[in-house]
């Protein structure tokens, strides 16, 4: 009989409920903690693979203007590297990922076409399929491990109307 009067003063005492409540506080600090580092990180290196993904695009229209696809393309891989290097980042450019074509200005589309001098498009990636996705640190006590991130950069040749009709 001790022991149930024991066991039912032991659940209306209010002793120590601070302390839980200072636990769940802590928890969720912690986690929104993890997620600010984490969010953080994955912006630095989105912001990264877009400079690098537009130096890219860059570099490759201008070396097509003088040289042929295939080297503008391999130029753009070149740069890519030079930029991310591939022992930190992996290879984040594949040269199907550089794509030439066409810039409608109208509709804002882009269109392949082989051979162009125009525009160029190109994508860079970090994802696990290319065994280099961005790692996690404090998300992976949640189950996240890693972020695939895909950027793209679009590039064009413009000419002003007073420059192609006098």
């Amino acid at each position: 009989m001790m022991k149930i009067r024991t066991f039912a003063r032991f659940l209306r005492s209010q002793e120590g409920g601070s302390t839980l409540f200072g636990f769940f506080i802590f928890s969720a600090s912690l986690l929104m903690g993890s997620y600010a580092i984490d969010v953080g990180s994955l912006e630095q290196q989105r912001t990264l693979m877009q400079a690098t993904a537009d130096s890219v695009a860059h570099d490759a229209l201008v070396t097509r203007e003088l040289l042929t696809e295939g080297d503008a393309v391999a130029a753009a891989v070149v740069r890519a590297t030079a930029i991310m290097r591939e022992q930190a980042f992996g290879a984040v450019l594949d040269p199907q990922d550089v794509v030439f074509g066409t810039w409608d200005r109208g509709t804002r589309r882009f269109s392949p076409a082989a051979g162009s001098r125009t525009a160029v498009q190109v994508l860079v990636r970090r994802t696990s399929a290319n065994d280099n996705a961005i790692a996690t640190y404090l998300m992976k006590l949640v189950g996240i491990d890693e972020w695939d991130v895909v950027v793209r950069a679009t590039f064009a040749v413009y000419q002003p109307i007073c420059l192609r009709e006098g």
